[in-house]
C-alpha cells in the first residue's frame, strides 16, 4: 500500500508498506494477539489452500460428434447498443486461435452460439427474395409487353430506385440490417407500378399514330395526375408508421422511411429515366410473335368478357345497387372469421433454439439435480434434429439460483436439415421429459425477435402476502385447463424452513454490542466471511474465515456459538432467541404492490393473444379482495399497446389518404368513392389469414397498414381516365366502360407485379426470419388480389350510383344501344 512521498537532498524517495502474504506456511505462523498472549493462526485454526464450494456448474454434450464434458465455463459477449453483432461476432471468432493458443493443454474453445448467424442468414435471405422479386417481376413485364426492350425501360425503375435509395438510408443513418432490406423486398413490386402504367400510355399513344417521343411526352402527361396521386397515396401511409410513439413504431421506423425513400425514387424515375428511354429504344413498329399474338388475343377475349359484364352491373340502377350489396355481405360474413385468428406481438421464429428449464423440491442438492438434468440431455440428444445441448446446473439466469434449480439450452441443426420446427421440437421434447418424477420442468422456445420473456405473464397485486398465496392457488385452477396453455407457473414457492433469531436488545445494550456486531459473528460462524487476500502466480485467492461444517450442521452446536463481543466471548444463546419458521422464496414489487407473476407460453396452433382474451374471460368472474388486482405483463402490455398504436395510424393513413386525393382530384366525393376499395382489400386480408393459419401481429398489421395506400391506385386510375372522358363530353355509363376497357391492362400488370414480387416473401423463401416476412407477404398478396377483383367491378357500380343522383337526365349513347 503506497504510504507517500519523502525527498532527502536531491532525491525524492517513495514510502510503500508491503504487508502481503508471500505464502501459505506464513499465513499459518501468522502471531495472533489473544487474552492469554500471541499465539500462532496455525495452533487456533486449520489453515486449509482448498478450492471453494462449487454452487452452479455447466456441462455440455454434443450429439454430432458424441463428444461430453461435465465441467465447462460458458463466456457471455453482450454488444452495446450501438454496436454490430455480425462485425463484433467476425472479430471475435478472428481473436480465437490467438486465445487458444494461450490456454493450457486439454483446454478448449469452442462456440456454442452465436446470434449474428441469425442476422446474417436474415439478410442473406431478404436479398435473395429481393433479386427472386425483381427477377419474376421482370418476367411478368416481359409476359405482357412481350418485348424486351420495353421490359428492360420498366424493369430498370427498381435497382435505379433502390441503389438511390442508399444515399437517403446513410444520410439518416440507417444500416443495411433486417428491417431496411425488408422494405425493399415488400417494395420489389411497388416500385414498377409507376413505370408500367406509364409505359402502357405511351404504347396506347404510338398506336394511335403518334411518334416515339411525342407518344412519350402525350401518354406520360396525361396519366401524371394519376401516377402522382397513386405515389403520394403509397407515401402518405409510411408517414404515419415512422412517426408512431410505442417501442414497436421505433422499432418499424427504419422499414418505413426504407419504403418511402424507394417510392419517391420510383416517382422520379417514372416521369424521367422511362420516359426518356420509351422515346429513344421503343421499336418505331411494333414486332410481333406468336407468343405475343396469343397472349393479346387471350387477353382482348378476357377484356371484352369483363367489358359484357360491366354493361351489366350497369345496365340500371338495381344491377349496382345489388352489386354494392353483396359486396357488403362479403365484407360482414369476412368478420365472422376474425374470431378465429390468432394475435401475437410477433410470429414465432423458427430459430433452432430450444430451452428448458428444471425445478427439483427446495433443498435437493446440486449433485442430484445434475442427475435430473442428465436424464434430461440424454433424453434430449436422442433426437436427430438435436445438434448440441448445454445446461446450467445450479442456476436459472442471474437472478434465481439455488442448488435445486437448472436451465438446459438444446441447439437444433440448421432449419433446412430438419423437417420439425422448433414448437415442433418444442412438443416432442415435452412428451419425453413429462414421466421425470419430482420435477417441475418447462420446455419453450427461445427466439431473438422475442419482446418478453414467457409468452404469457400477469400478476396477482396486493399488500399481503398470504392473500396472494391464496388468489394464486384459485387463479391457477381457473385457467390450467385453458386450451393451448403450456408450462402454468408462478413465481411464488414455499421457501424452506428457516432458523429466525431474534436478538436480545437489552442483553446487547448492556454488552456493548450492536446487532451488526452479531450479524457479522453468526455470518462469519456459519458462511464464513472474506477478509483479505492471497496472492500467488499473479492471481488472487480469497481468504476466508469460517467454522467448520460439522460445527453448524445443528440449531443447538449454532446456539453454543461463540461471539466475541468487545473482547469479551457470550453464547449465541445468551444474546438472541430461536424460532423455527417458513422462509421467503421470492419476494416481487411492481408498482410498489406486493406481487406473485403467473406465467405460461402458447402451444403450437395457438397464439398469445387467443390466451390472453380466454384467461381474461375466466378471471372477470373471479371476485378480488379490495386493494387487489391482476395486472398484465410487458408483452401483453406491450401487444395492447401496439394494437391501440396500429389502429390509430390506420386511422391517420385513411384521412391523409382522402386529404391528399381531395386536393388533387379537386373533389370531396370522388376520393370516399376511392377509399371504398379499402374495406375491400380487408375481405382479403381476413380470408388470407384465416386460410394460411397466420396470426395477425405487428408484421401483418403493418401490411394492412400499407395496403391502404396500395389499394387505391387501381380506382385512382379508374376515376382519373373517367374525369377526362367526362370532360370531354362523355357520359357516366360510357366514361366508367371506356375506362375499365383502357385501364383493365395496366391495372392488371401492376397488381401482378407487385404480388409476384412479393410472392418469395409469402412463400417463406429462406430459412432465417422467413415468419415475419410471411406474414406480410400473405397479408399484402391476398389484400391485394381481392381488393383488385372487386375494384374493377364494385367502385364503378359505386360511381355510377352516385353520378346518376346527380345528373338524372344524363342520356349515354352506349347505355341505349
Amino acid at each position: 500500500m503506497p504510504a507517500g512521498t519523502f525527498i532527502s537532498g536531491n532525491q525524492q524517495y517513495s514510502v510503500r508498506l508491503k504487508g502481503e502474504f508471500s505464502s501459505v506456511q506464513e499465513i499459518e505462523n501468522l502471531d495472533i494477539p489473544t487474552m492469554s498472549g500471541p499465539k500462532k493462526l496455525g495452533s487456533l485454526a486449520n489453515v486449509i489452500d482448498g478450492q471453494e464450494k462449487v454452487t452452479q456448474k455447466a456441462t455440455y454434450f454434443n450429439v454430432k460428434n458424441q463428444v461430453a464434458d461435465n465441467n465447462i465455463v460458458r463466456l457471455s459477449i453482450t454488444k452495446s447498443s450501438d454496436g454490430n453483432v455480425v462485425n463484433i461476432a467476425e472479430q471475435v471468432r478472428n481473436e480465437l486461435p490467438a486465445l487458444q493458443s494461450e490456454l493450457p493443454p486439454n483446454t478448449q474453445l469452442n462456440v456454442i452460439r452465436d446470434d449474428s448467424e441469425f442476422t446474417r442468414s436474415t439478410v442473406d435471405d431478404t436479398l435473395n427474395t429481393i433479386w427472386l422479386g425483381i427477377l419474376l417481376t421482370g418476367l411478368i413485364l416481359l409476359l405482357f409487353l412481350h418485348d424486351l426492350r420495353s421490359t428492360l425501360i420498366v424493369a430498370l425503375s427498381m435497382p435505379i430506385s433502390i441503389i438511390s435509395t442508399f444515399i437517403f438510408l446513410q444520410a439518416a443513418g440507417f444500416t443495411l440490417n433486417m428491417l431496411t432490406l425488408t422494405g425493399f423486398s415488400t417494395a420489389v413490386g411497388i416500385l414498377v407500378t409507376n413505370s408500367v402504367v406509364v409505359i402502357e400510355n405511351i404504347f396506347r399513344h404510338k398506336e394511335m399514330g403518334n411518334g416515339r417521343k411525342e407518344a412519350a411526352y402525350k401518354g406520360t402527361a396525361e396519366i401524371t395526375i394519376a401516377v402522382l396521386a397513386s405515389t403520394l397515396t403509397n407515401i402518405v401511409v409510411f408517414l404515419p408508421i415512422a412517426s408512431m410513439k410505442s417501442m414497436v413504431g421505433g422499432f418499424l421506423k427504419e422499414f418505413a422511411l426504407t419504403v418511402t425513400f424507394a417510392t419517391i425514387f420510383s416517382l422520379i424515375s417514372s416521369f424521367t429515366i422511362t420516359p426518356m428511354l420509351a422515346s429513344i429504344i421503343i421499336p418505331d413498329k411494333a414486332k410481333t410473335n406468336k407468343f405475343g399474338l396469343r397472349f393479346d388475343r387471350f387477353f382482348d377475349k378476357f377484356s371484352n368478357l369483363y367489358i359484357c359484364f360491366m354493361r351489366f352491373v350497369l345496365h340500371n340502377k338495381g344491377t349496382s345497387i345489388g352489386i354494392l350489396v353483396i359486396s357488403i355481405l362479403m365484407l360482414f360474413a369476412s368478420f365472422l372469421l376474425v374470431p378465429g385468428l390468432g394475435f401475437e406481438l410477433m410470429p414465432a421464429m423458427d430459430q433452432g433454439n430450444v430451452s428448458v428449464n428444471i425445478e427439483l423440491p427446495e433443498g435437493v442438492s446440486l449433485d442430484e439435480t445434475a442427475k435430473v438434468v442428465e436424464v434430461v440431455n440424454e433424453r434430449a440428444s436422442k433426437h436427430k434434429e438435436v445438434e448440441h445441448v448445454v445446461s446450467n446446473i445450479g442456476s436459472q439466469g442471474f437472478i434465481n439460483t439455488a442448488s435445486n434449480v437448472a436451465s438446459t439450452d438444446i441447439k437444433l441443426v440448421d432449419a433446412d436439415e430438419r423437417s420439425l420446427t422448433t414448437l415442433d421440437m418444442v412438443g416432442v421434447i415435452i412428451q419425453d421429459l413429462a414421466d421425470i418424477p419430482n420435477a417441475i420442468i418447462k420446455v419453450s422456445d427461445q427466439s431473438n425477435m422475442g419482446m418478453g420473456g414467457s409468452g404469457i405473464s400477469f400478476y396477482i397485486q396486493g399488500q399481503d402476502q398470504e392473500v396472494l398465496e391464496q388468489l394464486k392457488y384459485d387463479i391457477i385452477d381457473k385457467i390450467r385447463d385453458v386450451p393451448g396453455l403450456l408450462n402454468v407457473d408462478s413465481s411464488s414457492r414455499p421457501g424452506s424452513t428457516e432458523l429466525t433469531l431474534y436478538p436480545k436488545r437489552e442483553k446487547l445494550a448492556e454488552i456493548g454490542a450492536t446487532v451488526y456486531d452479531l450479524a457479522v459473528g453468526l455470518r462469519t460462524g456459519i458462511e464464513g466471511m472474506v477478509n483479505t487476500y492471497y496472492r500467488e502466480g499473479g492471481n488472487q485467492y480469497d481468504i476466508k474465515l469460517t467454522m467448520p461444517d460439522e460445527d453448524v450442521n445443528h440449531p443447538d452446536k449454532i446456539m453454543n456459538m461463540s461471539v466475541v463481543v468487545n473482547g469479551q466471548s457470550y453464547l449465541l444463546s445468551q444474546l438472541v432467541d430461536v424460532d423455527f419458521a417458513a422462509g421467503v422464496y421470492q419476494l416481487i414489487h411492481v408498482d410498489r404492490y406486493k406481487s406473485i407473476e403467473i406465467t405460461g407460453n402458447a402451444a403450437k396452433g395457438y397464439s398469445t393473444g387467443q390466451l390472453n382474451a380466454e384467461i381474461t374471460k375466466r378471471l372477470d368472474n373471479l371476485e378480488l379482495p379490495s386493494g387487489y388486482r391482476i395486472k398484465w405483463g410487458q408483452d401483453a402490455e406491450m401487444l395492447n399497446e401496439t394494437m391501440a398504436d396500429m389502429i390509430r395510424t390506420f386511422a391517420i393513413a385513411v384521412l391523409l389518404t382522402y386529404m391528399l386525393l381531395a386536393a388533387i382530384l379537386e373533389s370531396f366525393t370522388q376520393p370516399l368513392i376511392i377509399l371504398a376499395t379499402i374495406p375491400l382489400g380487408i375481405i382479403g386480408v381476413i380470408l388470407s389469414l384465416f386460410f394460411s393459419g397466420v396470426g395477425l401481429n405487428i408484421f401483418s398489421m403493418l401490411a394492412i397498414i400499407m395496403l391502404v395506400g396500395i389499394v387505391v391506385n387501381n380506382a385512382i386510375l379508374i376515376l382519373d381516365y373517367v374525369n377526362v372522358k367526362r370532360k370531354e363530353g362523355m357520359c357516366s355509363h360510357d366514361a366508367l366502360l371506356e375506362a375499365g376497357k383502357m385501364k383493365l391492362k395496366p391495372i392488371i400488370m401492376s397488381t401482378l407485379s407487385i404480388v409476384i414480387g412479393m410472392m418469395p416473401m409469402a412463400m417463406g423463401v429462406g430459412s432465417a426470419g422467413r415468419e415475419f416476412r410471411m406474414s406480410m407477404g400473405i397479408v399484402s398478396i391476398g389484400g391485394l388480389l381481392v381488393s383488385t377483383l372487386l375494384t374493377l367491378i364494385v367502385i364503378p357500380a359505386f360511381y355510377y350510383l352516385s353520378t346518376q343522383n346527380l345528373k338524372k337526365k344524363e342520356i349515354c349513347n352506349e347505355q341505349n344501344r
